[in-house]
């Protein structure tokens, strides 16, 4: 759905700090997101969802300028439940990436994204949802306009610094 694509580009840049509740081989897959997000100058922390104490200090922290995304898929993590549940009554922004409506982390009011992650020879296979990682970021730079050129120039200069292509801000 293009406009809820959008909505939810729009919620995570818009937010505070991005956290990536994750579990299992989603961890993987929460720093793929995470990656793509620093590059958009969007703060995002992963919270691994088995690791009670961090996930617990997170949950503590959130406020409604925050947004959460929650990776669940089989088999799920139960606390996904909870974490979804907190998130909401702390009115936090969830987007949660998850292969069917009965997961756990689709949570009521949350903007819920289905992956199909079963395939014939592969178990959870993440292609779609990495593709739909992709996806989203795309969105976020459209979204972005001219700040997303700010940031393709600012690289830019930065990786022809590294090459040596400038020495005290001279280009030699």
């Amino acid at each position: 759905d293009e406009k809820q694509l959008f909505e939810s580009a729009g919620k995570l840049l818009a937010a505070d700090e991005i956290f990536i509740f994750a579990h299992d081989a989603t961890v993987l897959i929460a720093q793929y997101f995470a990656r793509r997000l620093d590059f958009m100058r969007a703060k995002s922390t992963i919270v691994p969802v088995g690791d009670g104490d961090t996930m617990h200090s997170i949950l503590a922290r959130l406020s409604p300028k925050d947004c959460a995304v929650i990776f669940s898929f089989p088999p799920y993590h139960a606390p996904i439940r909870n974490v979804a549940n907190y998130c909401r009554h702390k009115s936090v922004p969830i987007i949660a990436v998850t292969d069917s409506m009965d997961s756990p982390a689709a949570a009521e009011g949350s903007s819920v994204f289905i992956c199909d992650t079963s395939a014939r020879y592969f178990y959870n296979s993440q292609t779609a949802t990495v593709s739909f990682i992709n996806i989203l970021s795309a969105c976020m730079a459209m979204a972005m306009g001219r700040r997303f050129d700010d940031i393709l120039a600012q690289e830019q200069d930065v990786n022809d610094f590294l090459r040596g292509g400038y020495s005290a801000g001279k280009e030699v």
